[in-house]
């Protein structure tokens, strides 16, 4: 009888103990920026945004800047394998 009590209140333990963490982990997600709290969804926003950037030019620029990071980049990594390592100071 008293195995089967303390197996009965490890059980119970276990359970509080995962209700517990559950609790927990959906109390960190509410009211985050990743949480959506809209009726329709945040789909329309991300896609408002995304032509605000195309129409204002905003998304042209950043792409320009990108390539023009990994064109320096390739750059680098040609000047390093032709000397054998990265200068100090790229600048």
């Amino acid at each position: 009888m008293r195995k089967l009590i303390s197996l009965a209140a490890s059980g119970v333990m276990a359970v509080a103990v995962l209700v517990a963490s559950g609790v927990v982990v959906a109390a960190q997600t509410v009211g985050t920026p990743n949480s959506c709290n809209k009726i329709n969804g945040c789909q329309w926003d991300f896609i408002y945004e995304n032509q605000m950037m195309m129409q204002s030019g905003l998304m042209t620029k950043a792409m320009e800047e990108a390539r023009a990071n990994k064109e320096a980049f390739e750059r680098l990594r040609e000047w390093e394998r032709t000397h054998g390592a990265a200068p100090s100071n790229p600048r």
